[in-house]
């Protein structure tokens, strides 16, 4: 797995990982220096280097890739946006062997960058220290005139120096305005903020190069990223002796009008490896319920709608499954309230809880839940559930995740661009997968039944939640057209994209 690091993990790492300081910083450049002589050789106009630089780490990066630049015969100019004063340690050391080298070295004055070309700029302004402050001066001139230059093609390539500059490297957040990066170089690790949006539209392609740190000084850090191989290893291989109730699921809900939220979730359930799915809904409401496949059982209800005599009947109903999910299409009157409380603490097997339920329900309750419990909600729902605005939650996506699994001792899911999944224990995942097309009515409740039908065969919790939402993103990626993806279409691409995965 791609481990990810905090901002404040990797300088600890950094300083006690028994390499020089000097030593790292040469390995940094190198690797960056690397990048930005592979890009050169395709590049079919101007040769020449442009490195902005700034005056700590993340600069004495820079000055160290231009050194190496210029002894491989590249034309390079550094833009210096303080002077040799502002200057200590590492960064001071690179700046000072830039004397013994071709290397031009001009002021901050932006100028250059109107009056000439170059093939590569590279961002070693700022490093991974910023917190959420909108940029100061000089450091917003420089951002937006290597982005302008960028843009209107002045600059061919731009390379961040480990993260773009003016992008928070624990929450991905812009600070203002940042660099947008072709091409990113990071080091020892990837940090959170490649991952978390806008970082991770800033951030181009990602290269994590460990500059010499040994691997095992990461092995107690806690944040990780699924690729394809770690979901060719986790996604359940269904036995040749398998049989339709070796994995059975049971969803709860589909009230009436919100029929087709229940039935999205049966259909992705079935679409995802489970073998016998059942719809417990209010009578009255069975004709609406689909997908044929799907086996529908009424439960004592008012007019279409859950009542207090569903309590047990629902109960007994979830005794015959490996999992349940509850919430898609439930209702939030009081009776379904109740009947949200009593399922969800009572329930002996594994169950996802989403939508409705989600504002039925406390953390205390899914701490004393029976079995494991994998809470699904978008930030208007976590809101609801563990409080904070949507805005405060979108700020500090990771946090505010692993302070409410920790919360509940469950696994919770904070959908919405860069979905995170946190158990109680610390360990998270940011989901790589996904795009905008996955903002449409129902897809929420197709990953219910996702993750649902991976616990009904026997997945642990976190891992279902990982490869469930790895899995509901890369549907959307398989889709071909740039709008119209519906919910149920998402549901059809699952076979498609899990093939895609394990052929």
């Amino acid at each position: 797995m791609l481990t990810i690091v905090s901002a404040a993990e990797m300088g600890e790492i950094d300083r006690t990982c028994g390499v020089p300081s000097l030593e790292l910083m040469e390995n940094a450049a190198a690797a960056v220096a690397d990048a930005v002589e592979e890009r050169l050789r395709s590049e079919e106009g101007t040769k020449e280097v442009l490195v902005l630089t700034g005056k700590g780490n993340n600069a004495g990066d820079g000055f160290a890739a231009a050194c190496i630049l210029s002894e491989r015969g590249i034309s390079v100019s550094i833009l210096n946006f303080f002077d040799e004063t502002a200057l200590s340690g590492d960064a001071l050391t690179n700046f000072a062997r830039l004397k013994e080298t071709s290397v031009s070295l001009r002021g901050p004055d932006l100028s250059v960058l109107e009056e000439r070309r170059f093939g590569v700029a590279v961002d070693a302004l700022l490093g991974t220290g910023l917190r959420s402050e909108p940029l100061k001066e000089p450091w917003s001139s420089a951002v937006s005139g290597l982005n302008r230059a960028r843009r209107e093609g002045r600059v061919g390539f731009v390379v961040a120096v480990d993260i773009p500059s003016g992008i928070s490297a624990d929450t991905g957040r812009e600070c203002g305005v940042s660099v947008g990066a072709d091409l990113t170089v990071t080091f020892g690790r990837a940090k959170r903020g490649h991952f978390l949006f806008p970082g991770r539209l800033r951030t181009g392609r990602l290269i994590v190069n460990d500059i010499g740190i040994p691997p095992e000084r990461f092995s107690g850090c806690r944040g990780e990223v699924l690729t394809d191989e770690d979901m060719r290893r986790l996604l359940p291989t269904r036995p040749r002796t398998a049989h339709k109730g070796s994995a059975r699921l049971v969803i709860i809900g589909g009230s009436r009008g919100l029929t087709g939220a229940a039935s999205l979730a049966a259909l992705a359930a079935l679409k995802a490896g489970a073998g016998y799915v059942t719809i417990g809904g209010p009578e009255g409401n069975e004709a609406a319920m689909v997908p044929i496949e799907a086996v529908r059982v009424s439960l004592p209800g008012v007019e279409g709608r859950f009542g207090p005599e569903s309590e047990e009947p629902a109960l007994n109903l979830t005794l015959k499954s490996h999992a349940t999910i509850l919430g898609p299409g439930l209702g939030r009157g009081e009776a379904e309230r109740a009947l949200s409380i009593h399922l969800c603490r009572l329930v002996p097997v594994p169950m996802v809880v989403d939508a409705d339920a989600l504002h039925q329900i406390s953390p205390d309750l899914l701490r004393s839940a029976h079995a494991p419990r994998v809470v699904t909600p978008h930030p208007g729902e976590f809101s609801a559930l563990f409080g904070g605005t949507v805005e405060t939650i979108e700020e500090d996506r990771i946090g505010r995740a692993l302070d409410a699994a920790k919360r509940c001792r469950q696994v919770v899911v904070l959908k919405g661009p860069a979905t995170v999944v946190a158990e109680p224990s610390g360990r998270y995942r940011i989901n790589p997968t996904g795009n905008q097309l996955l903002a449409t009515c129902g897809s929420g409740d197709v990953l219910s039944g996702i993750i649902g039908a991976l616990l009904a065969q026997g997945m642990d919790a976190f891992e279902a939640a990982s490869v469930g939402v790895f899995l509901h993103g890369r549907c959307a990626e398989e889709y071909a057209e740039p709008v119209g993806l519906t919910a149920g279409e998402i549901a059809e691409l699952i076979p498609k994209a899990w093939g895609r995965i394990v052929p």
